[in-house]
């Protein structure tokens, strides 16, 4: 019994010894450089100080009509002062939560600011004051559950959706009233929700008298600023 035990004592310390004792690792040929070198701090070339770099005139853009601006997304060298400051907010409907998101950009056009909430409901504002002008909710009659997902554009005096409810709608910019044919394609591609738990706070609107104003693009709100131009 002894000697049996021996022997697995003396097996059992071979196998140690012979995976301890593998092959030497093969290092890569090369200079090994660390990752630390080469973070380094930029510095300015004394070569192009006396570069002289020039700016087109700033453009004072009257309308962002689609997302990133034109359909170009080229802005260019945009007019606003450093001097603004905040001259009104609006809650433009419900913001994104656990089975919603908005995910469209507001616009601006005709002096109106225009945005889809997570509900894909679409909302005009004036630009001046902030005061809603018209609210549109795109949910076909045949759907009892909402859906979200899609974006808005400004042409020719006319906003252009496209909802979660697998529809283009074309509403007229100054009414919100539908204008022309819905498109619906054959398939959705909206993200079916479940109703809220709660409702959502009441809209608020804060604004200033004061003028011009620049409008700024927030996700969920729309904000105008007050500027002061500079002669």
């Amino acid at each position: 019994m002894i000697v049996r035990m021996a022997t697995a004592v003396a097996l059992a310390a071979c196998l140690l010894l012979a995976g301890c004792g593998g092959s030497k690792k093969v290092h890569l040929e090369g200079k090994r450089i660390s990752v630390l070198e080469l973070e380094k701090t930029l510095t300015p070339d004394p070569r192009l100080e006396s570069t002289p770099i020039s700016l087109p005139a700033p453009f004072d853009n009257p309308a962002w009509p689609g997302a990133g601006g034109y359909s170009n997304h080229a802005m260019y060298h945009l007019a606003l002062p450093p001097d603004i400051r905040r001259a009104w907010t609006a809650n433009v409907g419900e913001g994104a939560w656990r089975y919603g998101r908005v995910t469209a950009q507001p616009i601006i056009a005709s002096g109106r600011v225009f945005a889809m909430d997570a509900n894909d409901v679409i909302s005009a504002f004036d630009a001046r004051n902030g005061d809603r002008l018209w609210r549109f909710d795109p949910q076909p009659k045949n759907d009892d559950e909402p859906m979200f997902g899609g974006g808005i554009a400004y042409a020719d005096g006319r906003i252009f959706a496209a909802t979660g409810y697998a529809q283009v709608v074309a509403l007229d910019a100054a009414s919100g009233k539908r204008s022309g044919a819905r498109i619906s394609p054959a398939r959705r591609t909206g993200r079916r929700r479940r109703p809220m738990a709660a409702s959502s706070p009441s809209p608020s609107t804060t604004s200033s008298k004061s003028s011009p104003r620049r409008t700024a693009i927030v996700c969920g709100h729309t904000t105008a600023f007050r500027s002061r131009r500079i002669s």
